[in-house]
Parts: C-alpha cells; sequence; structure tokens
C-alpha cells in the first residue's frame, strides 16, 4: 500500500459517501470524515470513542482497534442505527512526516447482509420526498402554479439538468411544452408546440402505454427524438431520461420528463420515486382542475344571479308602470307581490298585503268578486289542476267596499312543467267607463223616447195623406210623401232597436216566460209579416216552412221570440237576390226545438262571419252596402235568444246562401208528457 499524507487521506474519506470513524488503541478519535460530522455534529478529534460511539448502534464490547463505517444514503437522512458496518482496524504508522497507511480493506462493500437495510432507508427516503411533495402541492389549486411547482420539487429531487411537463393539446393532439427547467434550475411557464404526437418518440411512448421509463442512454433507444430549442438551434444532448405519465382522472394527458446530458445517470430508487410522485401531482392537476370548474361555476352563477337581479329590477320597473293594478299571489294563495296601481285601487297599506293570504280580500270587495275569490280559493286548496291545466282565466267584477268603485278583475294562473306556481290578478279601475257608459245610454234613451213623438206624428200623416185625407195628391207630391213615409219607417225602427240596446245595457229587459206554440209563431210571422213583404216589394223569392204538427212547446217570451225570428227573415229577404229562396225548418232535438232561417242570398265573406253579431258592424262588401240597414238586427236576436238560454249560429258559403239557427228550451210540462 502506498502511504499517504493524513491530509491527503482527509480529502479522500471526506469525498466517500460513507461515514468513516478512525480510533487509536487507547480510544481516541483520531480521524473523521465531513459524512461523520453531518452524522454527528459534536464530533471531534481527540474525543473519546464512548463519546463517538453512542452514536451509532455498535457493540458495548467493541474493541478499540475497530473501525466503524456507517452509509446513510444519498440524502444522509436514514436511520443512523440502522446501518452499521464494523471493519477490522489496520495497525496505524504515523511517522515523522505525518503519514498514514491505509488499506483497501477499510473501504470493503457491504455485505449481504446489510442489503435488506439499505432498501428500507431507500423506501423511507422515498415516502419523505413523497411528503414532501404533498404537503407543498396541497395548497396549490391553479393548474399553472401546480405544474410549475411540481416541476421544481422533481428538479431538486433528482438534481436533473433539464427538466419538463409536456401536455396533450385538447384540439390537435399534438405535444406542448408548458413548463420547463433549464441550467438556471427556474421553472418557466410557457406554451411551446414540440412537433411530436402522441403515436411519435418517448412522450408517445409512456402517453399510449401510461407507463414510466428509464433510459440509460438515448443514444440506444429508438424511441428518443431529439429535438432543437428553435428553428436553427443546436440539438440538445440529453443521454439520460426519467419519463411518466401523467393522468387526469383515468386519461393520460401528458408527460413528465427529467433529462441529462449524462449516460446512466438515473437511478432504480429515483425511478420508483418519480413513479409515484406523477401519481401525486396527477391528483393536484385534478383537484386544480375541480377547482377551476368550480370556480368558473361560482362565476357563472354569479353572472346568472346578477342577471336575475338586474331582470328582477326591470321587471319591478315595468310591474310599477303598469296602469292597471297587478298582484301576484303564490301557489298556498298567500299573496307575494302586488304594484302601486294595486296599492292606488284598493287604498290599502301594502304592509296589509305582503304575505297575507288573499282571503282577506272578501273583506275589500263588498258582496262582489264570488267567481274571483272563489277561483283563488281553489286553486289554493290545491284543486286546480283540471282548471290550470286547460289553461282556464277567470273574469269577474267587484265593487269597493270603502270607496264604491268598481273594478274589472282578470285572473289567471301561474302553470309549467306540470306544476302550480301560483296566480297573477289584474285589476283596472272601470268606474269612470260605467259611468259614461251610464250617461250614454242615459242620453240614448231620452233622445229616442224623445224622437218617438215626432216621428208618431210625420207617419201618421204621411199615412193620412196617402189615404186621401188631404184629398187627392198630385203624382209628384204622392211621390215625395212615400219617401217620407219609408224613412220614418226606418228611423222609427232604428229608434226601436236603439232603445233594445239601452235596455239590454241597463239590465232592464224583463222576459215572460210562458209555454208557447213554435208553429203559431212561425205562421204569424210568415203571414203576417214576409208575405207582406214579399208582395208589396213584388219580390220573386219563393217561400217555404218545414214544422211538425206535433213539435212540443218552449218555454219563452212569445214577443221577443217573433222578433227573433222577424229580424232572421228579414235578414234573409234583404241579401237574397231574385230569384230565390227561404226555408224556415223547426225541429226537435233533445231537450231543444231548433229553428232555421236559411236563404239563397249573397253569403257572408269568411273575413266577416265571425263579425255578424256584433252591434253596428256592416261588410265593406258592396253586395251588402246596398241594402238599407243598421247591422243592430242580428245583435238583438242574439241577444234575446241568449236570454232564453240558447245559442244563435250561422254557417254560410259565399255566393251561394247562408243558414240562421237558433234553440228554445222545451217547457216542463211538454218535457213530463215526454218522459
Amino acid at each position: 500500500m502506498a502511504q499517504l499524507s493524513e491530509l491527503t487521506f482527509q480529502k479522500i474519506i471526506d469525498n466517500l459517501p460513507t461515514a468513516i470513524i478512525i480510533v487509536s488503541d487507547d480510544g481516541v478519535v483520531r480521524l473523521h470524515n465531513q459524512q461523520a460530522r453531518v452524522l454527528s455534529p459534536g464530533l471531534e478529534r481527540g474525543s473519546s470513542w464512548a463519546s463517538a460511539g453512542m452514536l451509532f448502534h455498535t457493540d458495548p464490547e467493541i474493541n478499540q482497534g475497530w473501525m466503524n463505517l456507517v452509509n446513510p444514503g444519498a440524502t444522509l437522512e436514514a436511520d443512523l442505527g440502522s446501518a452499521i458496518w464494523q471493519l477490522q482496524s489496520q495497525a496505524l504508522n504515523l511517522d515523522s512526516e505525518n503519514l498514514i497507511q491505509i488499506t483497501a480493506s477499510h473501504l470493503r462493500d457491504r455485505t449481504g447482509a446489510n442489503s435488506h437495510v439499505d432498501g428500507e432507508l431507500s423506501e423511507l427516503k422515498r415516502s419523505r420526498k413523497l411528503l414532501e411533495i404533498t404537503q407543498d402541492l396541497s395548497y396549490l389549486l391553479e393548474e399553472e402554479l401546480v405544474l410549475e411547482k411540481s416541476l421544481q420539487l422533481l428538479n431538486e429531487s433528482f438534481q436533473a439538468d433539464e427538466g419538463r411537463i409536456l401536455l396533450k393539446d385538447e384540439i390537435t393532439g399534438e405535444f406542448v411544452v408548458r413548463v420547463q427547467i433549464e441550467a438556471n434550475g427556474k421553472p418557466e411557464l410557457i406554451e411551446k408546440p414540440t412537433g411530436i404526437w402522441p403515436n411519435q418518440g418517448l412522450a408517445g411512448w409512456v402517453l399510449r402505454t401510461r407507463q414510466a421509463t428509464v433510459v440509460a442512454d438515448t443514444e440506444h433507444d429508438k424511441r428518443w427524438i431529439a429535438t432543437s430549442d428553435g428553428k436553427t438551434g443546436p440539438l440538445r444532448v440529453r443521454r439520460s431520461v426519467l419519463a411518466a405519465p401523467l393522468e387526469f382522472g383515468h386519461e393520460p394527458i401528458g408527460v413528465v420528463m427529467l433529462t441529462s446530458p449524462e449516460p446512466n445517470r438515473f437511478s432504480e430508487d429515483e425511478f420508483q420515486l418519480l413513479k409515484e410522485a406523477t401519481g401525486l401531482i396527477s391528483n393536484a392537476l385534478y383537484n386544480a382542475h375541480l377547482y377551476d370548474l368550480i370556480r368558473n361555476q361560482g362565476a357563472r352563477l354569479g353572472g346568472m344571479l346578477r342577471e336575475e337581479q338586474v331582470n328582477a329590477a326591470k321587471n319591478q320597473s315595468i310591474l310599477e308602470s303598469i296602469a292597471d293594478g297587478v298582484l301576484v299571489a303564490d301557489q298556498a294563495g298567500e299573496m307575494v307581490l302586488a304594484n302601486d296601481a294595486f296599492i292606488d285601487i284598493f287604498e290599502i297599506p301594502r304592509w296589509q298585503v305582503a304575505g297575507k293570504h288573499v282571503s282577506i280580500m272578501g273583506d275589500i270587495v263588498k258582496n262582489s268578486g264570488a267567481d274571483w275569490l272563489n277561483a283563488l280559493n281553489e286553486w289554493a286548496k290545491g284543486d286546480h289542476e283540471l282548471r290550470v291545466g286547460a289553461g282556464r282565466s277567470v273574469e269577474d267584477t267587484i265593487v269597493l267596499a270603502t270607496s264604491d268603485r268598481t273594478v274589472r278583475v282578470s285572473l289567471a294562473p301561474v302553470f309549467a312543467g306540470g306544476q302550480f306556481f301560483g296566480t297573477v290578478s289584474i285589476f283596472r279601475d272601470i268606474t269612470r267607463e260605467i259611468e259614461a257608459d251610464l250617461a250614454k245610454t242615459s242620453f240614448i234613451s231620452l233622445v229616442s223616447h224623445e224622437l218617438r213623438t215626432p216621428l208618431t206624428s210625420i207617419r201618421g200623416y204621411t199615412e193620412l195623406m196617402l189615404m186621401g185625407a188631404a184629398g187627392a195628391l198630385p203624382e209628384t207630391i204622392d211621390k215625395y210623401v212615400k219617401i217620407i213615409q219609408t224613412n220614418a219607417k226606418r228611423l222609427h225602427e232604428l229608434v226601436g232597436d236603439i232603445l233594445l240596446i239601452t235596455q239590454f245595457d241597463s239590465g232592464d229587459m224583463p222576459l215572460s216566460l210562458l209555454p208557447v206554440d213554435v208553429g203559431s209563431v212561425i205562421d204569424d210571422v210568415v203571414n203576417n209579416h214576409l208575405m207582406n213583404r214579399i208582395n208589396v216589394e213584388n219580390r220573386q223569392v219563393t217561400l217555404s216552412v218545414e214544422c211538425s204538427n206535433d213539435l212540443p212547446q218552449v218555454m219563452a217570451d212569445r214577443g221577443r221570440v217573433v222578433q227573433i225570428l222577424t229580424n232572421l227573415v228579414d235578414n234573409a229577404l234583404n241579401y237574397t237576390p231574385d230569384p230565390g229562396e227561404v226555408t224556415i225548418v223547426a225541429r226537435q232535438t233533445g231537450s231543444s226545438i231548433f229553428i232555421s232561417v236559411r236563404d239563397t242570398g249573397i253569403g257572408i265573406a269568411p273575413g266577416d262571419i265571425d263579425e255578424v253579431f256584433n252591434r253596428f258592424y256592416r261588410s265593406e262588401d258592396i253586395s251588402v252596402r246596398k241594402v238599407a240597414g243598421t247591422g243592430l238586427g242580428l245583435s238583438i236576436a242574439e241577444t234575446f235568444v241568449e236570454m232564453h238560454g240558447g245559442r244563435l249560429t250561422v254557417s254560410s258559403e259565399y255566393g251561394v246562401g247562408s243558414t240562421f239557427t237558433f234553440n228554445l228550451p222545451i217547457s216542463n210540462e211538454d218535457m213530463d208528457s215526454q218522459e
């Protein structure tokens, strides 16, 4: 063995990965290396072996000539008492030049008995490092920070020259470098396409197989694709590679790569550590993704809430701007919303409305609004499936107990997706409209009555003149008097119709219901009215009646039935050009007698058929305008029919003819006899 100076020997053992302590025969520590000082900061030259030996689990009867060698592992963080190797000491020969003779036997390899201890140390070291990674990543909730911190921790653990995390682009599938560490050791977040795809290179192999790998020398691995720093930059020398997949759930999303320009740079322990560390990184990325989803969802919900608040404010503004009163009640009948117009109409404080049940409105509407209140109560109790499902709304008129105002209310359900949400009531103060209608009706009635007196005189004197009471009239004067008579008659009929309308509106139109023979009514109208018109006007109209003699009597006001039928046959005759036909049909169907008036006249245009029963309505058709009329005949007839509990309908084909049909109920006596 060559002799070495003590200083040289010290340098040699300081560079060894094991802890070495040399003890002299008298039990004094003569030499120890850097690793021993790391393990035992209090260890000094000249100290007793007893104090030094306390650091290690050595035999208490150990000979002072033994030398102890401890190898705690690369990070020197293993349990110091679990790795002891005892080597027989060699005689120390310190010459005058302070030389020490040592043989290679002092540094013999570990024996097989210690291999399990080394494995335990490696496992403990990995556990500690994984714990560090877990702790460092646990507080990070943003993907970029997780990527940056993960690569930094891996680089510090493996002391790699370079590191990269490549993620697969979600759209193109190309690998993109998201974070990298180069010579300066600092992670850098980037967005750099690699030009490598999942079916290419080592990264593609790791992604496809979902397996980590260690490459001892890339020059002998066909999977490796060398890349440059840029389009014109030199190829980087990467000889050793550690690579492991990153997964999102069960889907591989990228690859972690640590590289070194030296071959055989990474050990098996480092390979195992990377495999386990990438699992932690994948979990951290998954948590960051969940946090990002939650944050985005929160932001979206916050945006929706703000939008709802804005819409609610808009709706509130719109609601308050409505001139009509609005009252909203929930499915239990509790009033949840009322606008200012509602408060003004009912003259009640808002606090008496909010949160109260709609039943309190019964004290405000006197003895009116029964339909409205009943519907509210029915729906609030849950008896609303049929009515709400059919989309039925309720209209009613109520009179306020406090101010005698008359209010028109429209009630509608809020019903969607098979669920009843509540009701909306719209109130309109119609007090002035009613007062105006009453004033108008009174005025019309007054004027009509006042017109009747002069009209009666005009008609009477013209008839006397035409009868020769004033002597024979010259031809010209006779013509003029007949014109006066005709127009006076028309004016008299118009006044009569207007008086009927005012009576309808005022409700002052009682019926005298008695058993009536339909056949006699038809004979009366046909013989005493219709035939006279045909003869006087010299019309070429064929008249026919289809009426059985055994028809039961109807319960009706005979005078009003005569008026109904007269209006219908006059209408048929007016709009049937010569030659034409008018047919009257009476038949029994169930508990009613149906009477129809059919003509072969000009018919009704499709656009006018829904309007013919409206007051004063007359079609713009030139054929209709040729016939004089007020547009009240059909309206009056319909009103009288409805007062009898029947219905007046029409069917018509333009240019062919029309048929008007109404029904009257059979009298109770005849019904009993039929039963």
